[in-house]
């Protein structure tokens, strides 16, 4: 089973169903979803979405143990999420080719810095995006605040 946590705040819940329906949509085999919120697990807000401290709590709720996705919220799978994790399920923490983590497979037993080698297809975000570069997508993420679909 692939596990993936999912940052989320109580101010972007209409967002939830959509990337739970596109990861389950899209998946081959069974998937494990989970919303990390500031309120659920004590954590303060952080950054402009509040949850972008989520990420770091990954392992600690999976006891150190297995792989993990973690995922921004505001996003929308185009294609099998099993083509994200099982290329990079090893003994390395993983991030988006440019360094940025809100798409990350994690190594739950490590602490290291995260290996920046996730191909950008895996985080097409909507500013930058063209009708091209959408084709070709496999996760779309909607940065921009204002203009976002929900």
């Amino acid at each position: 089973m692939i596990r993936v946590f999912i940052g989320s705040h109580k101010r972007f819940a209409r967002c939830e169903p959509v990337i739970k329906h596109s990861i389950l949509k899209h998946a081959s085999e069974p998937v494990e979803i989970n919303f990390l919120r500031p309120d659920d697990c004590g954590c303060e807000d952080s950054g402009c979405t509040g949850f972008s401290k989520m990420r770091w709590e990954v392992p600690r709720i999976c006891n150190y143990i297995g792989h993990a996705i973690y995922l921004d919220v505001d996003m929308i799978l185009m294609e099998d999420i099993a083509g994200l994790f099982y290329p990079y399920a090893d003994k390395d923490n993983h991030c988006l080719y440019d360094g940025s983590t809100e798409v990350m497979v994690m190594s739950c037993e490590n602490n290291r810095s995260p290996v920046p080698d996730i191909g950008l297809r895996w985080n097409s975000e909507d500013y930058s995006a063209t009708p091209e570069s959408i084709s070709f997508a496999s996760l779309i993420h909607f940065t921009d605040l204002k203009n976002q679909p929900w």
